[in-house]
C-alpha cells in the first residue's frame, strides 16, 4: 500500500503544471456557478429598492411640517457583480502564477548548481586519482598494474554514480574529459562505460575517435557528426538516437540497438562489424 501511495504522489507531482492549473479553473467556475444563480434571481440583478428620506419644513407662522420624499434607486446588474468578481479573481490567479514561475525559476536554479557542483567534484576526485593515485600506470609491456585495480574501480564507481546526475550537456563534459584523459581508449580502457547512463547526451560533433562505449546507454543520445571512427560501440544502447552525418568508418556496432536510430544504410556499410545488431527498422542481423 505504501508504494502504491508513493507512485500516486509521483505521479501527482510530475503533472503538478496541469493539476494547479485545473484546480484554479475549477475554483473559478464553482465561484461563478454560486453567484450567478443569486446575481440571476432577480432577471439581470436585485431589484430597485426605494430609500426613503426626511425633511423639515420651517414656515413664517412657526408651524412645522414633516415632508417626506421618496427616491428609486437602481438595482446592481449582472455585469457590476462579475466586475466585482473577476477583479479579484484576476488579481488572485497573478499571483499564483507568479509565485507558482518564481518557485520553479528558483527550483531550475538550484537544481542547475547541484549538477554543476556534481560535476566539478568529479572532475576534481578524477584528476586526482590521475596525479596522486597511479589510475593510469602501466608496467613496462604496457599493461595496467594490478596493484591499482581498486583505484580503476573506484574511478568506474565515481563515473557510473554522476552521470545519472548530469543534464545532456555536462554528460558530454564527462566523456571528453574522459576520452582526452585516454581513460576510454578502445582497446584498453581503464574505465568500463558499460551501463552509464549517457541517455540524452548531447555529443553532437564529439572527438571520440577510437573511444570505447561498449554497453553504454545511449537512448536518444544526439551523436550528429560525431566522429566515431574506430570507435567501440558493441552491445551499446542506441535507440532512438540521431546519428545523422556521424563517421562510423571502421566502427564495431556488434550487438548494438539502433532500433528508431536516425542513420543511413550507407554510414552502416561504413561500419567494420554488425553482427548481432538490431536495426533501425528493427530487423536484426545474424
Amino acid at each position: 500500500m505504501k508504494a502504491k501511495f508513493g507512485s500516486w504522489w509521483e505521479q501527482i507531482w510530475k503533472y503538478r503544471k496541469a493539476i494547479g492549473g485545473v484546480a484554479i479553473v475549477l475554483i473559478v467556475v464553482v465561484v461563478i456557478a454560486l453567484i450567478i444563480p443569486v446575481v440571476l434571481s432577480n432577471g439581470t440583478g436585485f431589484n430597485e429598492y426605494t430609500v426613503k428620506s426626511t425633511a423639515t419644513e420651517t414656515t413664517l407662522s412657526a408651524q412645522t411640517k414633516v415632508i417626506t420624499t421618496a427616491q428609486s434607486q437602481p438595482g446592481k446588474t449582472l455585469w457590476d457583480w462579475l466586475q466585482l468578481l473577476i477583479i479579484p479573481l484576476i488579481l488572485a490567479a497573478g499571483a499564483l502564477l507568479f509565485n507558482f514561475t518564481n518557485s520553479h525559476t528558483e527550483r531550475q536554479i538550484a537544481l542547475d548548481n547541484q549538477r554543476e557542483t556534481a560535476l566539478q567534484a568529479y572532475i576534481d576526485k578524477m584528476s586526482e586519482l590521475l596525479l596522486k593515485e597511479h589510475l593510469v600506470e602501466r608496467r613496462a609491456d604496457g599493461k595496467l598494474k594490478p596493484e591499482y585495480d581498486e583505484v580503476r574501480k573506484i574511478a568506474r564507481v565515481r563515473t557510473l554514480r554522476v552521470l545519472p546526475r548530469l543534464d545532456k550537456e555536462r554528460k558530454r563534459n564527462v566523456i571528453q574529459f574522459l576520452h582526452e584523459s585516454h581513460l576510454i581508449n578502445k582497446d584498453d580502457p581503464i574505465i568500463d562505460l558499460t551501463e552509464a547512463d549517457l541517455r540524452k547526451a548531447s555529443l553532437d560533433e564529439a572527438e571520440l575517435e577510437g573511444a570505447n562505449l561498449s554497453g553504454a546507454k545511449l537512448m536518444g543520445a544526439n551523436l550528429s557528426k560525431a566522429k566515431l571512427m574506430n570507435a567501440n560501440l558493441d552491445d551499446a544502447r542506441l535507440k532512438g538516437a540521431r546519428l545523422m552525418k556521424a563517421d562510423l568508418s571502421g566502427a564495431n556496432l556488434d550487438g548494438a540497438d539502433l532500433t528508431r536510430a536516425v542513420i543511413t544504410e550507407e554510414q552502416l556499410k561504413e561500419a567494420r562489424s554488425l553482427k548481432g545488431t538490431t536495426m533501425p527498422n528493427g530487423s536484426k542481423r545474424p
